[in-house]
């Protein structure tokens, strides 16, 4: 049920996720340990703090860092990507096509956090149509549970055919999202799930989450990975 996990922050002193090379190691032993069978290494990357060439650096030498950890054997195939924060005027910028998951057309968008405004959605838009690229937009329920996005703008995010829908797995825990997700569910819109793991504490691997509750759906996530 869960090939996939979408989103994580697993790559060691990347971001404000895992420290170091043993929590990766940990981090990736419950993800198989749940079911994942490949994990997306999605570490932030801010437009304003570097230049994706920056980025691209410093992601190899983490993924270096990693791989050489002995239990690197054991792993699961994991492929690279980026949580990229999205900012006014990133559809002119073809570099960005260099953080889509490798192999495929997928590049995961962040909403900022500020409330919704028209632009977002444009920006979303223009990138689609002018960069070639396939947007998963992360962690749409956080927006929606923190009141960041009204009824009208939540559709024309999930209504815009070209983009997939990127849901946490701690979404089935509040009343609000867990709403949410069941719509996805009932009116057949293409989602992915993720972990968006940090740690081994507060934000841990999580899939047990949504097992029991997906299940009674038979649901199963798409073959993004396999098709590009």
């Amino acid at each position: 049920m869960f090939a996939y996990d979408f989103h994580t922050h697993i790559l060691p002193e990347m971001d404000d996720g895992s420290p170091d090379v043993a929590t990766s190691v940990e981090m990736i032993r419950r993800l198989r340990e749940q079911g994942v069978e490949r994990i997306v290494l999605t570490s932030h990357y801010y437009s304003e703090n570097e230049s994706v060439e920056e980025y691209l650096a410093r992601r190899a030498a983490a993924y270096e860092r990693l791989m050489a950890a002995p239990e690197a054997a054991e792993f699961p195939p994991l492929l690279l990507g980026a949580e990229v924060r999205l900012a006014r005027g990133m559809a002119d910028c073809a570099e960005l096509k260099k953080l889509c998951v490798e192999g495929t057309r997928l590049l995961l968008l962040e909403f900022p956090y500020l409330k919704h405004a028209d632009w977002m959605m444009q920006e979303v838009e223009n990138m689609t149509y002018q960069l070639g690229v396939v947007p998963m937009l992360a962690h749409v329920d956080r927006f929606l549970a923190w009141g960041l996005v009204d009824k009208k703008q939540l559709d024309r995010i999930i209504g815009f055919e070209d983009a997939i829908i990127q849901i946490n797995n701690e979404a089935v825990t509040d009343r609000l999202t867990k709403k949410f997700v069941k719509r996805l569910l009932k009116e057949d819109f293409l989602f992915v799930l993720g972990s968006d793991t940090h740690n081994l504490q507060d934000r841990a691997p999580n899939f047990h989450l949504m097992e029991d509750f997906l299940r009674k759906y038979d649901y199963e996530q798409p073959d993004l990975l396999d098709e590009g």
